[in-house]
């Protein structure tokens, strides 16, 4: 991934932080797929956005959103 599509994914990242009060980080890793394959269906049911995002992104949007 160039640069400029990291900024670009962590200025919509700070966009969607400030968006939402609410975010969860998660560690999906220990899931099978299938488990992984319901969660996502159980929550698009619900309307929750999950998106799947390296660690040290997430932490560059964080500390731009104070």
């Amino acid at each position: 991934m160039r640069k400029e599509e990291k900024d670009e994914l962590i200025a919509s990242l700070v966009e969607t932080l400030t968006e939402n009060k609410n975010f969860y980080v998660v560690d999906s890793s220990a899931l099978t797929v299938n488990q992984v394959n319901e969660l996502r269906r159980a929550c698009n049911k619900e309307g929750i956005t999950i998106q799947v995002v390296k660690n040290s992104l997430i932490e560059k949007a964080i500390e731009r959103v104070g």
